[in-house]
């Protein structure tokens, strides 16, 4: 049996960066079979599992693999409970170095989303579960952002999902919203009992509209940069101007209640 999870906490905190909350954690492990020994872990979230997900599955080792600074992640590991079962290894280029039928269950955090060639993955993954395995997928669809601040920026979110869009096709074969799509892809890889739940990850608390918005701000510059849009494109020019119109409308001291919220698509799968 496992551990009862502890009641999930208020949304409205101050850190900016509070979407790992409690509420995401009882999501993976509801999706999770109930005494996973080998877990295949992609993408994010090796430091969040060693503090959230590990305590309530005390016979998992977990091997991890990232296409970020390993090293880096590896020191910032070390640091955290339980750090001892879990191994980070570097994914070059889509490619899973691992023998087959190697593990009895996968978790894919917000990856497939960054690859350029998911079905390739896809197909690494499955052969490195064993028969009758679970595997879990969590993917955005980043095209149904949503923002908030004391109600919701409706002109913006219009603005932003332009401009996502406009990164989306520019991002090609990578694809930011491939979220919908992960049921119908794991079908044709041959996993079958394909099943899914939408959930929104957000970040939720009280901050200064000058804190907010600068922060949008930068998170336009940010997606047009990763899909290399000039500058100047109609689509970033947009949301900046919409975003200094929002922070000017009042005071830029005021404090309001704000929220980012991304859907995700949690998706389960038997490898057959």
């Amino acid at each position: 049996m496992r551990a009862a999870a502890a009641k999930p906490t208020a949304v409205l905190q101050k850190p900016a960066d509070n979407w790992w909350d409690q509420a995401f954690t009882e999501l993976l492990l509801d999706l999770l079979p109930e005494a996973p020994r080998q877990l295949l872990l992609l993408g994010r979230g090796l430091a969040a599992i060693s503090k959230t997900l590990l305590p309530h599955l005390p016979d998992t080792q977990v091997s991890g693999f990232s296409d970020r600074d390993v090293e880096q992640s590896e020191a910032e590991l070390a640091k955290l409970p339980l750090s001892q079962r879990v191994s980070l290894n570097y994914l070059d280029d889509n490619q899973l170095d691992l023998p087959a039928e190697s593990h009895d269950s996968a978790l894919c955090l917000l990856f497939l989303c960054e690859s350029n060639d998911p079905q390739r993955l896809l197909a690494q993954v499955s052969s490195a579960l064993q028969p009758r395995a679970t595997a879990v997928f969590v993917e955005p669809d980043n095209l149904g952002q949503r923002f908030y601040f004391d109600g919701a920026l409706e002109q913006f979110n219009e603005l932003f999902n332009r401009l996502c869009r406009k990164a989306r096709v520019a991002l090609q074969p990578t694809d930011i919203a491939i979220g919908p799509q992960v049921p119908k892809t794991l079908l044709g890889q041959g996993f079958t009992a394909v099943r899914f739940r939408l959930h929104m990850i957000h970040s939720g608390h009280g901050e200064t509209a000058r804190a907010f918005f600068g922060r949008l701000q930068r998170l336009c510059t940010t997606t047009a940069e990763r899909a290399n849009l000039p500058a100047d494109c109609d689509e970033l020019v947009a949301c900046q101007q919409e975003v200094n119109r929002l922070l000017y409308a009042g005071m830029p001291k005021r404090i309001g209640h704000c929220c980012h919220a991304v859907p995700v698509f949690a998706v389960t799968a038997t490898r057959p």
